[in-house]
């Protein structure tokens, strides 16, 4: 998706991985709200929406035109390349994620 500066062709499966994900942690919460929640768990649920709510944005900006270079000065693209940015705002939250999940609070 970030390789192809957000492109609609890519935009779609990554928009479907993430409405996935979505159901994947709507299933997760509740069923763990079935079982003795420990503290940990929220802040995995935290992460899980964050990271979804990462990717949203990114697809959100593609597709409002803040991914293409002419939209944008080439001094500010150049200090602030807003493709670079959402890439790394969604690996962030992915490594967030993944963080919380190596805990052993919610097993």
């Amino acid at each position: 998706f970030f390789q192809n500066a957000g492109s609609e062709e890519t935009a779609k499966p990554f928009e479907a991985s993430l409405s996935k994900t979505a159901q994947m942690i709507e299933g997760w919460d509740k069923k763990t709200r079935e079982q003795t929640r420990s503290p940990g768990c929220t802040v995995v649920l935290s992460d899980l929406n964050g990271f979804v709510g990462k990717g949203r944005q990114a697809i959100s900006d593609a597709r409002s035109g803040q991914y293409k270079r002419e939209n944008n000065s080439e001094l500010g693209w150049r200090s602030f390349n807003p493709v670079e940015r959402g890439a790394k705002d969604v690996q962030r939250a992915f490594g967030s994620l993944i963080n919380s999940m190596n805990r052993d609070e919610c097993i």
